[in-house]
This record gives structure tokens, sequence and C-alpha cells, in this order.
């Protein structure tokens, strides 16, 4: 099916731009996709696209790949709660941050760091240590 849209000149450019070709065909098709990729996102959500280069970070910072949505709401759930049996301990995200950074900086994985410092903290309360 050939459908014709009217879009902003600032639109398109960018669009050419990314193409990477000033062929009609390269730029419908490159549309084509971006059209396809975010189609079935309603146009009342709030979205939030992390681009390559966030991606990166961020997979660098959990140490693990990113794949999808869903994927990274758990892992930010499991990096902001601390598990001990049955009980759930959600860390504020001020601690988050500063257990990540704290960990960054000693040059550990974040879940490790995470477990090293609650097991320093239930030692010191139960006199373990």
């Amino acid at each position: 099916m050939k459908v014709t849209l009217d879009i902003p000149q600032e639109t398109y450019d960018k669009i050419l731009k990314h193409a990477g070709t000033k062929d009609d065909k390269g730029v419908s098709s490159l549309a084509t996709r971006i059209l396809g990729r975010f189609g079935d996102v309603p146009d009342s959500d709030r979205v939030i696209v992390v681009r390559n280069e966030g991606r990166k970070k961020l997979e660098e910072m959990i140490q693990t790949t990113i794949e999808d949505e869903e994927q990274l709401v758990n892992l930010v759930r499991n990096l902001s709660m601390v598990q001990i049996g049955h009980v759930e301990y959600p860390l504020s995200p001020a601690q988050t941050i500063a257990l990540t950074e704290q960990a960054t900086f000693h040059g550990w994985d974040v879940r490790d760091y995470i477990k090293l410092t609650t097991d320093r903290v239930f030692g010191e309360l139960l006199g373990l240590l």
C-alpha cells in the first residue's frame, strides 16, 4: 500500500540524514522501519528511548545486556531491593546510587558489592564478625 504523509521538513531532514542516502526509496524504507518499530506505542504513552550510548552505559553498570523493557524493569527492581528470606527491603534511589557508585569505585560487580555490604551489616548486627 502506498500512503503519502506530510511531515515537517525538520523531521524529513533527520530521516534523510540517518538513511544515508538521498534516494526517496531509502528514505521511505527507513521511515517505514521507524514507524513499524513504534507503531504499537500509543501517542498518549510517555516514552523513554534509551539510545545506543545510554544502553551501553547501563549494560556496563549492571554487567549484562538489556534486550527489552521487561528485562530493564526487572533489573532495576532487583538492584533496588535487598531480599532476605521472604522479606524484601526496598532501597531508596539515593541508597541504590551510593551502592552502585561504591561498587564501581572499588571495581566490584554491583550485585556482589550489595551482597558483601549486607553480609557485613548482618554480621555486625548479629555479632558474627
